[in-house]
C-alpha cells in the first residue's frame, strides 16, 4: 500500500505547539503504523499435491481480500516441497495453484496459519505412455487411442517419417526417443515427438554366373533370367 505524507506542522524555538498541530503528529504516527503492519511480516507455508504426490512445478499467489498487492510464492528448493509465502498480513488471504496439466484451484487461508495450506489439484488430460522400444505403427496407434496429440516423427539420420499412411519400412522400427517422456500429463495443445530408428535398404544381389564359351546371345538370355542386363560389350581379338 502506499504511505501517504499527511501535512505535518512547522515549530519554532520558543513558541508552544498548537492542539490542531499536536493532533496532526499523532494522526502521521498512527496512520505510519497502519500502513507498516499492513506490509505484513507473516509466512504462509502451501504444499501442492495431485493423488498425494507433492506438485514442485506449480505457480502458487497469494491475493489479500483488503487492500494490498498479490505476493508470489518461493518455489521449493532443494529436497523441499513446500512453497513460502513471505510478507503476508494478519486477515484472509486467496491463495492460487496453478500448474501445467492440472486444473488451478484457489483456497481461503486465514493468516496467521499454524501448518502448511494444502492445495489438491486434480489432473486434466492424458498421460504419455512409456514408448521406448515399441514398433513405430504400434507406439502411433497407441497415442492415438491415448487421444495424445502426435508431432515431430524423424528417424536417427534425422529424416521426417510420413505418418499417413506409415511406410512399410518403418512401421516395425522401434521408438528410441519421445518427448515429452512418459509419465507427463499433457494438455489438448501439447504433442508428442518421435525419434525412430532408421531402416538401411540392401540392393538385392545375384551371384555372376560363368559366360566363358557362350556366345552373345546365349549370355544375354543367362543375364536376363538373373535381372541383370548388357552394358558395353568389347570385342577382343585373339
Amino acid at each position: 500500500m502506499t504511505i501517504e505524507k499527511p501535512p505535518l506542522p512547522n515549530a519554532e524555538p520558543g513558541r508552544p505547539i498548537t492542539a490542531q498541530g499536536w493532533n496532526g503528529i499523532v494522526d502521521a504516527v498512527s496512520k505510519l503504523y497502519d500502513a507498516v503492519n499492513a506490509i505484513g511480516s507473516g509466512l504462509l507455508e502451501v504444499d501442492v499435491t495431485s493423488d498425494g504426490r507433492p506438485i514442485t512445478a506449480a505457480t502458487v499467489t497469494a491475493v489479500p481480500d483488503g487492500p494490498g498487492n498479490p505476493i508470489a510464492a518461493v518455489a521449493p528448493m532443494a529436497d523441499r516441497t513446500t512453497f513460502r509465502i513471505a510478507g503476508v498480513s494478519d486477515g484472509q488471504w486467496t491463495v492460487t495453484a496453478a500448474a501445467t496439466g492440472f486444473t488451478t484451484k484457489s483456497v481461503t487461508v486465514s493468516v496467521p496459519s499454524a501448518s502448511p495450506v494444502l492445495i489438491e489439484l486434480a489432473p486434466v488430460g492424458p498421460v504419455v505412455p512409456n514408448l521406448f522400444g515399441v514398433p513405430f505403427q504400434t507406439a502411433f496407434a497407441a497415442l492415438t487411442s491415448a487421444s495424445l496429440g502426435v508431432g515431430a516423427i524423424v528417424d536417427t539420420f534425422g529424416k521426417e517419417v510420413p505418418r499417413s499412411p506409415i511406410p512399410t519400412q518403418y512401421q516395425n522400427t522401434p521408438v528410441l526417443f519421445q518427448l515429452p517422456p512418459a509419465g507427463t500429463r499433457l494438455d489438448p495443445t501439447e504433442r508428442v515427438n518421435l525419434v525412430v530408428a532408421a531402416t538401411v535398404t540392401q540392393a538385392p544381389v545375384v551371384t555372376m554366373p560363368n559366360l566363358s564359351g557362350l556366345t552373345q546371345d546365349e549370355a544375354v538370355r543367362v543375364l536376363e533370367q538373373l535381372g541383370l542386363s548388357i552394358g558395353r560389350i568389347q570385342v577382343v581379338s585373339t
